[in-house]
């Protein structure tokens, strides 16, 4: 706790050190899975966890470069890689071919846009029981995703309007 406060002390006399303050959290969510401590994976850890878009790499290494210019696409793709590997994050298929990732590492629901390919996360209860579904099939369950499939309201308003149009 006296750290947290002396870090908070510290950097608060030092304007633009506000977005620092996410350093201490990803230091630690780092730390407790095992991962060295970079400011690369601090930036790319942090970037994750202020966005609910599910970015692709690409994007992640994008929007890293703002504070981290000299980052590598491949150090955001091994980093990536590394911390849905140790389950920090969690990687999305949204079937477009490209890996994306969540900063939110629970097993949650997704729903897809089947033509822009957006995806949000979607906040409804569902039941699913690994210990069945592991007595069933005599797998063991190391995970759970659910996916569902259908047209936003922007997609849905552009294909009505070129329907209006023809």
């Amino acid at each position: 706790m006296y750290t947290v406060f002396a870090w908070e002390a510290y950097a608060s006399g030092f304007p633009g050190c506000e977005r620092m303050f996410g350093l201490f959290s990803a230091a630690e969510a780092l730390k407790a899975r095992g991962m060295r401590v970079t400011p690369q994976r601090i930036a790319v850890y942090n970037v994750l966890k202020a966005t609910d878009d599910h970015p692709s790499v690409e994007t992640v290494y994008e929007r890293v470069r703002s504070d981290c210019p000299s980052i590598s696409l491949n150090t955001v793709y091994t980093t990536l890689c590394k911390m849905a590997e140790i389950g920090l994050i969690r990687p999305i298929d949204a079937g477009d071919g490209l890996c994306r990732y969540d900063g939110n590492p629970h097993p949650h629901a997704h729903v897809v846009c089947t033509s822009c390919r957006r995806v949000e996360d979607l906040d409804v209860r569902i039941d699913l029981d690994e210990k069945e579904a592991a007595s069933r099939s005599d797998y063991t369950i190391d995970d759970v995703a659910v996916y569902f499939y259908g047209k936003c309201a922007d997609c849905r308003k552009l294909s009505n309007r070129s329907i209006r149009s023809i």
